[in-house]
């Protein structure tokens, strides 16, 4: 069972043999995460006629990773999970540069939860990570959120 002190307002300092049995009980999250949708904007590669850019980030499985490293030159594949507060401060910078880069870097989305066994493939520990893919060749790993200039400067390394 977990204890609390009991509230101390005018009664002044109390001992540990005074404090009463309070329960603690973990309120669900209501911060500014609140309303946000679950899931990244995304699209199936099957969707997504070949020889041409994206107009959203495209969804990344095992079955399509593939595919979708042979066709798109520079892949970046942003690595996420639902319950991930860093992941959802991370997907509107992803889009962003989705949409500043459309043409050049493609963007892709992993849903870590839903496809473990390929991001441990990747070896990924951590969330949220961004793999960058460059002719089919995993060359680097961002790990955590970082500013938008900051993984535009790193992005931009491999074009």
């Amino acid at each position: 069972m977990l204890r609390a002190r009991a509230p101390s307002v005018g009664r002044g300092r109390q001992g540990p043999g005074a404090a009463s049995k309070v329960l603690i009980r973990a309120k669900p999250y209501a911060g500014r995460w609140e309303g946000r949708p679950e899931t990244t904007k995304n699209q199936p590669l099957s969707a997504v006629p070949p020889g041409t850019a994206p107009p959203l980030p495209i969804e990344i499985t095992a079955d399509t990773l593939k595919e979708a490293s042979s066709r798109y030159p520079l892949l970046v594949i942003d690595c996420w999970a639902p319950w991930c507060v860093p992941c959802k401060a991370l997907t509107p910078i992803v889009e962003q540069l989705h949409e500043a880069y459309m043409g050049t870097i493609t963007f892709g989305t992993l849903n870590t939860d839903d496809q473990q066994e390929l991001a441990m493939e990747f070896g990924i520990m951590g969330i949220p990570t961004l793999l960058v893919i460059k002719n089919g060749e995993h060359v680097d790993s961002i790990v955590g959120v970082k500013p938008k200039g900051e993984l535009e400067r790193k992005l931009k390394e491999y074009l």
